[in-house]
């Protein structure tokens, strides 16, 4: 893993690369300056890979339930043979 200062964003960051790991790449990008909050996540596996930029830490959400018929409560399922205790 390598640790380095960036200036690729607006807001400075640091990045930790990963480097290869059994073929995938992680790279996160951490704002150097105020609260670390992560900028940046960059990940890469053979052809497939996925940035994701975070922006606006702190601002108000707005968030807007899905109807019940839409949600599991997985509390609520019973184990599996494979979640039950030995014995």
């Amino acid at each position: 893993m390598v640790l380095h200062f960036t200036a690729e964003d607006a807001a400075d960051g640091l990045t930790l690369d990963a480097g290869p790991a059994g073929g995938s790449e992680l790279r996160i990008a951490v704002a150097a300056e105020g609260e670390p909050y992560l900028l940046r996540v960059e990940l890469a596996s053979g052809a497939n890979s996925l940035t994701m930029l975070l922006r606006d830490h702190g601002a108000p959400v707005a968030v807007t339930p899905p109807p019940a018929d839409q949600v599991h409560d997985f509390d609520a399922q019973p184990p599996t043979d494979e979640e039950l205790p030995a014995g």
